[in-house]
Parts: C-alpha cells; sequence; structure tokens
C-alpha cells in the first residue's frame, strides 16, 4: 500500500513538473521585437491522447491534506503564469506564447485526470 501511495505521489509530482516545465517558462535568450506574435490558443482540438493514457485515473484522494498540498504546490509552481483563479492571466502570462491554459474553460473541465496529466507531460 505505501509502495503504491510513493508511485502517485511520483505521478503527481511529474503531472506538475510537466506543468511548470511545459507551460511556464519563457526562453530568456529570445531577442524581443517590436512586432508581438499572436499567442497561441490552446483548445481540445490539439491534441490526441491514447486511450490507455486517457484512462488513468488520480491516485490519490481528494481530501483535505492533498488539497492542501495541491494548493502549495499550485502557489508555488504555477500561479505565476495560470494566475490565482486558473484564467491563465498570472504575472507572467503576458510574456509567454503560448499563452497559459484556461483552467476554467469548458474543454479543460471536461479533461479526465489521464488526459490531463498525458497534456502537461
Amino acid at each position: 500500500m505505501r509502495n503504491q501511495r510513493v508511485v502517485w505521489l511520483m505521478f503527481i509530482v511529474c503531472l506538475i513538473t510537466g506543468l511548470v516545465l511545459s507551460g511556464c517558462t519563457s526562453d530568456s535568450t529570445t531577442t524581443e521585437t517590436s512586432v508581438e506574435e499572436p499567442a497561441e490558443e490552446v483548445g481540445p482540438k490539439e491534441y490526441s491522447v491514447p486511450s490507455a493514457d486517457a484512462s488513468l485515473q488520480n491516485p490519490i484522494p481528494a481530501d483535505e491534506a492533498s488539497i492542501q498540498r495541491g494548493e502549495e504546490i499550485y502557489t508555488s509552481s504555477c500561479v505565476d503564469c495560470h494566475g490565482k483563479t486558473g484564467a491563465g492571466d498570472g504575472l507572467a502570462a503576458s510574456r509567454l506564447n503560448p499563452k497559459p491554459a484556461d483552467f476554467r474553460a469548458d474543454f479543460v473541465t471536461q479533461l479526465s485526470d489521464g488526459e490531463i496529466f498525458y497534456i502537461i507531460t
């Protein structure tokens, strides 16, 4: 039982790390120009998630402790890009292309745990 929890905890850590690495970093070595490319819109058609991956379930129960830990991780790793409410309007969002996803968007709220994990990683 303990080993299974460790594996799932690593799953969640990888999920969050993938989020940070894929959407919340910017390349500071690029030269900015006066003409800014329009931000890419993130939508449901951009992802084709294999059914085996889409069917994965979050192994960590949504209890008070896991929700608190998730809030701590989000605050330290995600809020700068995705904002306090997940709207994709964090302080760093204006410098990113593509723009951070709005976690409140219909296509995001309808994704399964496995689809979210696949997209982030």
